[in-house]
């Protein structure tokens, strides 16, 4: 069984990813969430704010002559957007992590339970994903006049979120193969009714 042994290390790997991940979409949220309460309690008017602006001016990074109040207001909307981002990839990982933590449990991926829990992932990656990015869109369009300036593509966590749903398939036929009578089992049944046909005959 060195396919299932092969399977199983590469559900271990992957345990460990979605726990990494799920870690460092915590952190980022809260990282996020800090610098938006920093940039509110600065204000449109502080003179950090211009300070930034002024080196951002001599990079390059921003043009020369760059609205003090429009580029608080973006900078508003990015780390509200990243913030509300983190949070929606920390739930669905946490979703993610129990899912593969039951696959190396069981010992193998063909399990009724887990095909459940990974459409469960698949439909929430897309929901989520899809919420998130409508109501970032939102806060952007509504709090920033440079709403081009920021580019918002959630496009890789539906489309993993639909090949979740797409390998769960798989999984469940392989399920329904497993729960099959051996088929050694249903040859020498089969032997055995012929035998008896023959003797009967």
């Amino acid at each position: 069984m060195k396919s299932l042994q092969r399977v199983q290390k590469i559900m271990s790997v992957l345990k460990v990813l979605a726990k990494v991940v799920f870690v460092f979409s915590i952190v980022g949220a809260s990282l996020s969430l800090l610098m938006t309460l920093i940039i509110v309690s600065l204000g449109s008017e502080s003179q950090i704010v211009e300070e930034v602006i002024k080196q951002y001016e001599a990079s390059g990074i921003l043009p020369q002559g760059t609205d003090i109040k429009e580029f608080y207001q973006l900078m508003m909307a990015t780390m509200m957007s990243s913030t509300l981002l983190c949070i929606s990839e920390a739930i669905i990982y946490y979703f993610v992590k129990d899912m593969y933590n039951y696959a190396v449990e069981i010992g193998t991926p063909f399990d009724k339970t887990l095909v459940m829990k990974m459409r469960k992932v698949g439909k929430l990656r897309i929901i989520v994903s899809i919420i998130t990015l409508i109501i970032c869109a939102i806060i952007i369009s509504i709090m920033s006049k440079s709403s081009d300036q920021i580019s918002l593509s959630n496009s890789s966590s539906i489309v993993i979120g639909i090949l979740y749903l797409i390998i769960a398939c798989f999984l469940d036929y392989g399920s329904d193969i497993n729960h099959l009578p051996n088929n050694d089992e249903v040859v020498n049944e089969n032997n055995a009714d012929n035998s008896q046909n023959n003797e009967n005959n």
